[in-house]
Formats: structure tokens, sequence, C-alpha cells
């Protein structure tokens, strides 16, 4: 299945506007992202009969509905890796027909993006080791870490923007070998979304 985003929605009845929030859960059930499971499990407010999600299209540039819940909270399944998506939500009341209360501001957030893999790492300088990575879509930018030992404490290597794939590290220890591991990361306005780790690759330096 695909990334799930878990939508919530904290609001104060039909008086005020609901505020809308996104955090990822992993298939394993992890969050990720920047709000903790807790938030998921809020209790429903009182006022409202149930909530409007929509979700932004990008080819009608419109936003549409998505559904009607009745809790404070929805997972969506089924959505493309590396991808920005938008939601607002609206709670209404049923009382002489449906009677909606006001949008909820903007939230965008994306979903995981693909995993990266080392494609190649090589020491042909001295004390130098040159690490490739792949290149995945929607990420803005990868993290690369590297350590003394597989199972050892990694420390990051550098940051690198969109598209950018490879990078050298200098002034290592030459005979040793070294470990290095990279991933993607999204920035949203619901924070930071990363992908998970590449496998580990190593390298004894020249």
């Amino acid at each position: 299945g695909g990334t799930i985003c878990a939508v919530y929605f904290l609001s104060d009845g039909m008086r005020r506007r609901p505020h809308v929030g996104c955090f990822w859960v992993g298939a394993d059930g992890a969050v990720a992202g920047p709000y903790g499971k807790s938030l998921c499990r809020r209790a429903a407010v009182g006022g409202a009969d149930g909530y409007r999600i929509y979700q932004y299209n990008t080819k009608t540039k419109k936003y549409e509905k998505l559904k009607d819940v009745t809790t404070n909270s929805l997972k969506i399944s089924k959505l493309s890796a590396g991808t920005k998506y938008k939601y607002k939500v609206r709670a209404y009341k049923k009382l002489n027909g449906t009677n909606y209360g006001a949008y909820s501001a903007e939230v965008a957030t994306a979903t995981k993006c693909a995993t990266p893999k080392i494609t190649k790492i090589t020491s042909s300088k001295k004390g130098v080791a040159n690490i490739a990575w792949s290149n995945v879509s929607g990420e803005t930018g990868y993290e690369l870490y590297y350590a003394t030992s597989k199972n050892g404490t990694f420390k990051k290597l550098g940051t690198y923007k969109v598209n950018v794939t490879n990078a050298s590290k200098s002034k290592l220890t030459s005979g040793k070998t070294y470990y290095f591991k990279v991933r993607a990361y999204t920035k949203t306005d619901s924070g930071t979304v990363y992908s998970a780790w590449s496998s580990v690759k190593s390298i004894k330096i020249k």
C-alpha cells in the first residue's frame, strides 16, 4: 500500500474554523513528522455533527471533497510516494438541512519519498571517499551520514540540495573502513518528512 496520511483537526464546534494538520504513518504504524500519535486519538469536539475534508486537485486546481467524517481524524491511504498534498476541512451541523462552518486554513504536507540507494563508493585518493546515490522524486534534498563501524554511531556528513546525488569526504584515515547511508527529505507546512534510510555501504580508504 501507499503512504498513509493521518489528518487531525481541532475545533470549537461551529463557532470557529477548525485547525488542520497532518503527520505520516508508515506501514509499521510508526509516525513520521512533528505530530505525535496521541493527536489522532483526540475525542471529537462538541457542537458539530461532522467534518468535511477537502483535498486539492492539482489537475483542476480546485479543492474537492475527500470524505465526510464524524470524528476529528482521518487516515488517508494509497497516496503516491514523494508527492505533496494540500487539505482543508470545515465542520457541519445538521439542523434544517446541512449548515457548514468556515473552512480551516490550508495545510500542505507530503508523502515520504522512495528510499534512495547508494550506487557507488570509491576511494581513488588518499584519505578521500566519494559517494554517489540514486535520485528520487519529490525530495527537497538528501542527508548523508557516515560511521567508523556498521553498527556504530553515525554522524552527518552533509545536507544536499534537490537532485544532488554525490558527495565526498576527505581527511579520513587511510586503510580504515568507513560506512555510509543516505535518506531523502521533503519540507512541508507540517514539518520535514524523511524517507527510510538506504542500506549501509562501506569502503576501505586508500
